[in-house]
């Protein structure tokens, strides 16, 4: 971290640096504004499963 501020301070490379870093800060609001609109993922177990699974166990 601190070899890349000093580079960033001496200039070397600080233009490619910032253009990069103004691209991930974009790509980051673009992934923010998807998942606040995005549906909650369904659930990967039924909720009575349990319940089943309990039943078939009793049966054995």
């Amino acid at each position: 971290m601190e070899t890349l501020l000093n580079l960033i301070l001496k200039g070397g490379a600080a233009d490619r640096i910032n253009a990069k870093m103004v691209g991930l800060e974009q790509r980051k609001k673009e992934l923010d504004a998807f998942l606040s609109e995005a549906d909650a993922p369904p659930p990967l177990l039924h909720p009575a499963m349990a319940d089943q699974y309990r039943l078939n166990v009793q049966q054995l």
